[in-house]
């Protein structure tokens, strides 16, 4: 970026003079306007995902609904957790897929909350039974705070297995 104009010079010296003062006018300002800044807000946000649901088809890929309220984007590799953590939910993921353009081949597809949560829950959507959708859930080992202190103490190490086993044999 260039150089900075006398204006926002000026700018930056009153905002540093007068920080209370600027940031009181802002929260006012935000109360005052709560509403329509909210509504403007909403505007954007459904503008932005049926952006992002046209470049992806526009309808669920499993039974064809085209409702926008009902359709999500579903990330088909399973890496909708770790996209989520990196760039938030919401208004955010559908941002990054779209500062992105819309990529074609990062994985992503348009799914309606029913379907998209069948497949999350059960593996499959029961619109096609047959097609199956398989993610590990367990537990990565970079997930979590590091356990080489109570392990080079002599505690045996716990797997993912041993985990399982407790919790069934509690139920």
């Amino acid at each position: 970026m260039g150089q900075k104009t006398l204006k926002q010079l000026r700018d930056a010296r009153y905002y540093r003079n007068h920080v209370d003062h600027v940031r009181a006018r802002a929260r006012a300002y935000y109360h005052e306007n709560y509403n329509s800044l909210s509504t403007k807000k909403k505007a954007r946000t459904r503008a932005q995902k049926e952006r992002a649901i046209r470049a992806y088809g526009g309808r669920c890929a499993c039974c064809g609904e085209r409702t926008i309220e009902f359709l999500t984007i579903d990330h088909a590799n399973g890496d909708g957790a770790e996209h989520r953590r990196r760039v938030g939910r919401g208004r955010h993921l559908y941002a990054d897929i779209e500062a992105r353009g819309f990529p074609q081949d990062a994985g992503y597809q348009v799914l309606c909350f029913n379907c998209n949560i069948a497949l999350g829950f059960y593996g499959y959507c029961p619109h096609h039974p047959q097609r199956r959708r398989h993610h590990d859930r367990r537990p990565r080992a970079n997930i979590g705070r590091p356990r080489r202190l109570a392990e080079a103490k002599g505690s045996p190490a716990i797997d993912h297995e041993d985990v399982l086993f407790v919790r069934r044999a509690s139920k």
